[in-house]
């Protein structure tokens, strides 16, 4: 199962028991974006329900539920922009102070 994070997009993609059949990394990265409606160039993190990031086809464990994250949701947070639901922060930009206020 698959969930694009911050919105309410939901997929399965299934994948060959054959191990000799198992797509690879890209692959599955294309496949992913095609099923979730995001272009997979901007597919920056994909990971587990708790958290371990899944970076080959070697790391996915049957039914496992994947959150997968992109840059373009990134970029919203960084701005400020409003996305609602659940989202990872990206980046090291400090915590914004009210005008005025000192450090």
């Amino acid at each position: 199962h698959l969930t694009l994070a911050g919105t309410d997009r939901r997929t399965r993609l299934l994948l060959p028991s054959d191990a000799d059949e198992v797509p690879s990394w890209e692959r599955f990265v294309r496949a992913v974006g095609g099923r979730l409606g995001v272009d997979p160039g901007d597919i920056s993190r994909v990971e587990t329900l708790l958290g371990e990031e899944v970076v080959s086809t070697d790391d996915l464990i049957d039914n496992d539920n994947l959150h997968v994250f992109t840059e373009r949701r990134a970029a919203a947070d960084s701005t400020g922009g409003a996305s609602g639901g659940e989202e990872r922060q990206h980046g090291t930009a400090a915590p914004r102070r009210p005008a005025g206020e000192a450090p």
